[in-house]
């Protein structure tokens, strides 16, 4: 027998949120793993000319000590592979919209008056919403910037404006993620403060996942390498 389903206005709406969400999401996922595999790439292949083949570094390499620096030259193999690579990373991850739609909502942000289901990055609220696109934006456009304007280690007139330009870039970008990271843990999933147990920090996330005290892990190592660095 046929059964008819009836679905009322806000049922109908919520199903297509959830279902724009699912897909969106998707979406963002692919286009993050391609730039990491992108990015990854780049910073292998500087990576092994300073292991195996350290008479290719600048001479300036032991005084900057970056990736950056070694692949300054795009004519070489690996420099043309990091400019290329690292602007096609920033490009995709700017693409993907990632802060909306692969990081959790804030928790103390979410107002079950405007959000009354469950916490959606279409229903975040102004403040959330600017300091995400800020987030997604800076960042990889310094990246952008960082790939196609390189750092040489001999500046002749107007090319002092590339090295000018990258490095402000660069560690400008690198800081941003860092800290908008940190700002996630801690103030929006409070992973933080709940490492160490299994007290649910938000009813409708449950408990911390492996993958969110990865992070925090991961996150306080790069932060230690920063202030070694």
């Amino acid at each position: 027998a046929n059964r008819s389903i009836h679905v009322g206005v806000e049922g109908f709406a919520l199903a297509s949120i959830m279902g724009y969400e699912r897909l969106d999401r998707l979406k963002s996922c692919a286009l993050v793993s391609v730039a990491f595999m992108a990015v990854s790439g780049s910073a292998i292949t500087s990576a092994l000319v300073v292991v195996y083949s350290p008479r290719m570094v600048p001479d300036d390499f032991l005084l900057k000590g970056t990736l950056s620096n070694v692949s300054q030259d795009v004519t070489t193999p690996h420099g043309r592979m990091f400019a290329v690579a690292l602007f096609i990373g920033g490009t995709l991850q700017l693409s993907s919209m990632y802060t909306f739609l692969l990081y959790r909502p804030w928790i103390p942000g979410v107002d079950a008056a405007l959000n009354p289901y469950f916490p959606k990055p279409y229903l975040l609220n102004r403040v959330e919403n600017v300091v995400r696109m800020v987030w997604v934006i800076l960042p990889n456009v310094g990246y952008m910037f960082t790939a196609a304007l390189p750092s040489l280690s001999e500046n002749d007139g107007y090319q002092i404006a590339l090295s000018a330009v990258h490095n402000v870039a660069a560690p400008l970008a690198i800081a941003m993620c860092v800290v908008m990271e940190t700002i996630q843990l801690s103030h929006g999933e409070q992973a933080f403060a709940h490492f160490g147990d299994t007290k649910v920090a938000f009813s409708e996330y449950g408990p911390l996942t492996f993958c969110q005290r990865a992070r925090v892990i991961l996150l306080i190592y790069t932060w230690s390498c920063i202030l070694i660095f």
